[in-house]
C-alpha cells in the first residue's frame, strides 16, 4: 500500500480494539494500485475501505472512481484521504460518490490544524459523537442527552474559529485562481520536470504512474536522502527528505526514503533549473567528499580529558559562524572517521532510533572505551564521528559523567540538525553510554 501513516495507524487501533483485520491493496512496480487485486480483497467480510486519493510520496493518482463502484458494487463504503489532491485538482465529493472524503488545511495554503470531514448524511446520522462537550447538544438532563442536529453533532465545545475563517480564505483563493487553471500549470510543469531529472545520471524516479501529480519522489546513487536535503538546502532548494510518513511504502521499494520535490502553483520552469543545477552541484559535492573520506583522522590525545576535547571542538565550531560552514565541518568530520570493520556493520551493532543507519561499535583497552562507528549517511557519520572525536579513549566513567547536552548546546546543534536527527543523535548518545555503563561494570565485577 502507499498510504500515508494517518490513514494506517487509525485503522490498527481499530484493529485491536474490535478484533478486525486490515488487508492491504498491493501495487506494482511504478506504484500503481493493482486493481484486480484489489477487487479480489473485497469480500461479504470487508466493512470499510480507506485509501489516498493521491500518494504524498508518489504523487499516484488513484482511479477512485473505478475502486469506489467496486466497493459500492458489494455495499462497502468508502473514505479518501485527500490531502494531497485537494491542492493539485478540482474534487467533486458527489461526483466521486466517497462516503467520507477529508483533507488538511496547510495542504491547501491554509493555516495548520484545522481540516475538512465529509460524509455522508446517511452515515454521519446512525454515527455516535466522538467528543461530548458544550455546542454538540439539544438538550441535557441528569438522565438522558440528545445531540443537536448534523453537523453540530461532532463538533463539541468551541471550535477553531481562527482555522475555519483562514481555511475558508484558502479555498476561495484556490476557487478565485480556478482549479483547472492550478492542474493545468502543474501537469505542464510536472512534465517538464520530469524530462529534466530523467536526464541526470544516476538520479531515479521513484513511482512513475501514468497518472501523477506534480510530485517527483527520486533517489541519488551514493547520496543518502538526508545528505541530499542538507545540501541542496544550501542552494536554496527545499525538499523534503526520508520515509515522508510511508514507512510500508518505502519497505516495498527496499529504500530508506527519498528525496520529494512537490511542485505548486506558485512553481515556475526557473524554479525547475534551479533544482536541476543544484543536484549536479550535489553530486559534484559529493564526489569530491568522497575522494577525500580516506583521509586519515585528526589524532587523538589519550591524555586530553573530556572537557579539553570539548572545548576544542566548541572553538571550532565557534570560528565558523555561518551555518553552512558549521554543517560542512560536520560532514568533514564524518569524511575523516576511519572505516568500520565489515563485521561490525551488522543489525547486533546497529543503533536504533536513528532514520538513517547508524554502527557504533566499543571495547576496552587498558582501562579506556575505545570505539569504531559508521553510518550510510554523511550528515549522521558527522554526528557520530563527532561523538568518537570527543569520548574516543575515556575511561568508562568519564563518559558516563560527560555533559554532553551542554556540549551540544554550545556548538549549536539544535540548528544543525532536523528533530529527526535530534532523536538519532539522542539514540547514539544513549548508546554510548550503555557501552561505558557496561564496561565499567565489568571492570568493577
Amino acid at each position: 500500500g502507499m498510504e500515508h501513516h494517518s490513514n494506517i495507524v487509525p485503522w490498527q487501533m481499530l484493529c485491536e480494539q474490535q478484533g478486525a483485520r486490515l488487508r492491504v491493496i498491493p501495487i506494482d512496480d511504478r506504484g500503481e494500485v493493482d486493481l484486480d487485486a484489489y477487487r479480489e480483497l473485497l469480500t461479504e467480510r470487508t466493512k470499510l475501505v480507506a485509501l489516498v486519493h493521491i500518494s504524498n510520496a508518489l504523487g499516484t493518482i488513484n482511479p477512485v472512481e473505478r475502486m469506489i463502484d467496486a466497493a459500492h458494487d458489494r455495499g462497502i463504503p468508502v473514505l479518501l484521504d485527500g490531502a494531497q489532491a485537494v491542492p493539485h485538482q478540482r474534487v467533486d465529493v458527489q461526483a466521486l460518490d466517497a462516503d467520507f472524503y477529508c483533507f488538511s488545511g496547510h495542504k491547501m495554503f491554509g493555516p495548520t490544524g484545522v481540516g475538512i470531514l465529509y460524509g455522508k448524511e446517511a452515515h454521519l446520522e446512525v454515527m455516535p459523537p466522538y467528543q461530548g462537550g458544550g455546542d454538540m447538544i439539544e438538550r441535557v438532563t441528569f438522565e438522558r442527552t440528545t445531540y443537536d442536529r448534523l453537523p453540530h453533532k461532532f463538533e463539541a465545545g468551541t471550535p477553531h474559529i481562527a482555522g475555519g475563517l483562514g481555511l475558508a480564505a484558502a479555498a476561495d483563493f484556490m476557487t478565485g485562481l480556478g482549479h483547472d487553471a492550478i492542474q493545468a500549470h502543474e501537469d505542464a510543469l510536472l512534465a517538464y520536470a520530469t524530462d529534466q531529472l530523467e536526464a541526470i545520471d544516476g538520479l531515479r524516479l521513484v513511482g512513475t504512474a501514468t497518472n501523477k501529480a506534480s510530485v517527483l519522489s527520486f533517489v541519488l546513487d551514493g547520496v543518502h536522502p538526508y545528505d541530499a536535503g542538507t545540501l541542496l538546502d544550501r542552494h536554496g532548494i527545499a525538499v523534503r527528505t526520508g520515509h515522508h510518513c510511508t514507512q510500508p511504502l518505502m519497505d516495498r521499494f527496499g529504500l530508506e526514503g527519498t528525496i520529494r520535490a512537490s511542485l505548486a502553483l506558485y512553481n515556475t520552469r526557473e524554479d525547475v533549473d534551479a533544482l536541476v543545477d543544484a543536484l549536479h552541484t550535489l553530486r559534484s559535492t559529493m564526489a569530491s567528499t568522497e575522494e577525500t573520506s580516506t583521509a586519515p583522522a585528526p589524532a587523538v590525545a589519550v591524555d586530553e580529558t573530556v572537557e579539553e576535547r570539548m572545548q576544542e571542538v566548541i572553538d571550532e565550531f565557534t570560528f565558523l559562524d555561518d551555518l553552512n560552514l558549521r554543517r560542512e565541518h560536520l560532514m568533514d568530520l564524518g569524511a575523516a572517521l576511519p572505516a568500520l570493520d565489515e563485521q561490525y556493520r551488522t543489525d547486533d551493532y546497529r543503533i536504533h532510533g536513528c532514520q538513517s543507519k547508524v554502527w557504533l561499535h566499543a571495547e576496552e583497552r587498558d582501562g579506556r572505551v575505545r570505539f569504531q562507528a559508521d553510518s550510510n549517511a554523511m550528515i549522521t557519520k558527522g554526528l557520530i564521528a563527532l561523538l568518537v572525536r570527543v569520548l574516543d579513549g575515556q575511561p568508562p566513567q568519564a563518559i558516563l559523567n560527560a555533559d554532553l547536552d551542554r556540549f551540544l548546546e554550545d556548538i549549536g546543534m539544535e540548528h544543525l540538525i532536523s528533530a529527526n536527527r535530534k532523536n538519532g543523535l539522542a539514540a547514539m548518545i544513549k548508546q554510548i553510554k550503555l557501552y561505558a555503563l557496561a564496561l565499567d561494570n565489568a571492570a568493577s565485577a
